[in-house]
Order: C-alpha cells, then sequence, then structure tokens
C-alpha cells in the first residue's frame, strides 16, 4: 500500500522564509519609523567636508558635516558617514535625525527599506514558483 507523503522542498523552504523574514523586517523598521517623534524630517546644510584617511584599510572616509534647526529652534550638527560624493558646502539636504539624539542623522533618500522589500518579495516569489514548478520525485 502506497503512502501520499507531501514532501517539502528544502530550496523552496528556505526562499520562503527569507522572503517573509525579509518582508516582516522591513514592515517591523517601517512601523518603528513611522511612531511619532522617532524620526524626524528637516532640511539641513552642509556646513563642512572632510575625507578622513581610514589607516587601517588604506581608504578615505567621506564625511559630511549637516547644521539644521530642529522642530524647538535648537541649533544641531551632526554627520552624514559615507555621503555622495557630489554633495557642496552650503547645500540644502533633506535629512532626518532622531529625536532622542539629534546628532544621529542620515539623508532622506537612503532609506534600506526598500531593498528589504525587493529582495525579500523576489525571495518569496522565487520560492513559491520552485514549490509549484519543481515537484518532488514520485515513490515507486
Amino acid at each position: 500500500m502506497k503512502k501520499n507523503k507531501a514532501k517539502l522542498n528544502p530550496i523552496a523552504l528556505a526562499l520562503v522564509i527569507i522572503g517573509a523574514l525579509l518582508l516582516i523586517f522591513g514592515v517591523l523598521i517601517k512601523v518603528t519609523d513611522k511612531r511619532p517623534g522617532v524620526k524626524l524630517y528637516t532640511t539641513g546644510l552642509v556646513s563642512n567636508i572632510n575625507d578622513d584617511y581610514v589607516e587601517e584599510s588604506n581608504t578615505y572616509d567621506h564625511n559630511v558635516t549637516i547644521g539644521f534647526t530642529d522642530r524647538e529652534g535648537v541649533f544641531h550638527t551632526g554627520r552624514l558617514f559615507d555621503a555622495p560624493d557630489d554633495l557642496r558646502i552650503g547645500q540644502k539636504i533633506e535629512i532626518y535625525y532622531m529625536r532622542d539624539e539629534p546628532s544621529l542623522i542620515g539623508m532622506r533618500e537612503n532609506d534600506g527599506t526598500v531593498a528589504l522589500f525587493v529582495i525579500g518579495g523576489l525571495s518569496l516569489a522565487a520560492g513559491v514558483a520552485v514549490s509549484i514548478l519543481k515537484k518532488p520525485d514520485e515513490e515507486q
């Protein structure tokens, strides 16, 4: 008598799990960022640009100092690490800063969650496609 056991394709299962985890992680980041007052947005002004030599890696880090005023009217400065090379002193840019630590800033468009959603979605879709298209070998 034949038993009809369903076999899970390990590749498809791995792709689905990885994709689902990346999507969940991306959603959690977006939800956390949207809580009132965690990540605040403003316009900053590029006030200094330094190319700092890193001896360990024999490379230069492109660091940009940004000045901005928070919602309470207090002036702050923060550093953008590995900022784009096309920024210039005096240029206005859209930034975000952390409410509890205003010196922690980032460029508004540098949101890594888009990559999480794209890679997670593609992985999830590939896992489903593999599980549909590749049937396990039938037992004799």
